[in-house]
């Protein structure tokens, strides 16, 4: 991994845009840890952040205006969670480190490497951020098949009674949300039956927790029980699917809307890895996300509704944020020199720039 610094290194956390979106991936403290390791940290002024502009100045960081990023000294990390804005600046010339989305043929990824082609910038990716067995040192899985669970119980509930899971924001805490899913399973007599496909990984083990501690029992399925290929017409005999497969190759769809209409037990699905628009999707019954103010949506000729929000680790702000900046923290503190995770990153990276097309 190359490194542009000159002097301490410099790292600069930039504002979000995103709608709704309230994590951070740096808390005061690790800000704090940082600076006191020689890192000079500028911290850019979010007023929804889940911590505050004062909290991370209290911590030794300078605090800058939303997207003075764009004039950050050349040599500083750019450090942010969701996308950049789409078109200003038009070339990236500065090092970013954040969930880009951009390396499996997803909607405007050509334009996005583009500008950094153009700018001589580098994209290390977050979700490419990994050790040298291909394991990610650092992700929300956890958080978000907690909160991707919690909604699967509260819609199934609601759709018993003959309603639709209205808007949602934002959690204090995971108890607050914890309450409100034990409100909406108050009125019903019995629990659902439930699966997770990906039981296994992080984002399945935070479904099976969150299940567990409503009372709700899980059929648990990882590898072992899908290598045989879909669709699979045991997933019909439950009430809700939980989905938290993480796609890296073409794969068999685990349900379809034709099987869908034959059932009338599989009234919920939520799509935790939510990458509709990839091409190896195994619940190719949706097409597009759905979001806060629209938590779930119908599936097209069957009695199914579907929940696949892309921030939904952002609904419990303060516990993902926490848990994902812990871990990486120690990434952090090694891109002065650049650990084997960053290194792996940039290799990605310089393999998709050379693959455009001139």
């Amino acid at each position: 991994m190359s490194s542009k610094s000159q002097g301490s290194p410099h790292l600069w956390l930039r504002s979000e845009t995103k709608a709704n979106e309230a994590r951070s991936p740096l808390t005061p403290e690790g800000a704090r840890t940082l600076i006191a390791k020689g890192f000079t940290v500028t911290v850019e002024s979010m007023p929804n952040r889940i911590f505050s502009d004062q909290a991370f100045q209290s911590a030794g960081c300078a605090i800058e205006p939303p997207g003075s990023w764009i004039h950050a000294p050349k040599s500083a990390w750019i450090l942010g969670l969701k996308a950049l804005p789409p078109t200003n600046p038009p070339e990236l010339s500065h090092q970013h480190i954040y969930f880009g989305h951009a390396y499996k043929g997803q909607e405007e990824a050509k334009v996005l490497l583009e500008r950094f082609r153009k700018g001589g910038g580098t994209l290390l990716d977050l979700e490419y951020l990994r050790d040298n067995n291909g394991r990610r040192v650092a992700a929300f899985g956890y958080w978000a098949g907690y909160v991707g669970s919690a909604l699967a119980l509260a819609s199934w509930a609601l759709q018993n009674q003959g309603h639709t899971l209205a808007a949602i924001q934002a959690f204090k805490d995971r108890p607050a949300l914890d309450r409100f899913v034990a409100q909406q399973l108050g009125t019903s007599e019995t629990l659902p039956r439930c699966i997770i496909i990906g039981a296994k990984g992080r984002s399945g083990q935070g479904g099976v927790q969150c299940l567990a501690s409503h009372g709700a029992k899980a059929t648990q399925w990882d590898i072992d029980e899908t290598s045989r290929g879909g669709p699979f017409k045991e997933i019909y005999e439950h009430d809700i699917l939980i989905n938290c497969v993480l796609l890296s190759e073409p794969t068999a769809p685990f349900v379809t809307t034709t099987n869908l209409k034959t059932t009338a037990t599989l009234k919920t699905i939520c799509d935790v890895s939510c990458d509709p628009y990839h091409p190896f999707n195994p619940l190719p019954v949706y097409r597009d996300n759905t979001s806060f103010a629209t938590p779930s949506s119908p599936i097209l000729g069957t009695d199914a509704e579907i929940i696949s929000i892309d921030n939904l680790p952002s609904l419990l702000p303060r516990e993902s944020s926490i848990d994902f900046a812990d871990q990486l923290r120690p990434q952090l503190l090694q891109l002065p020199q650049g650990s084997s995770a960053w290194r792996n990153a940039q290799s990605t990276f310089d393999s998709v720039i050379h693959s455009l097309p001139c």
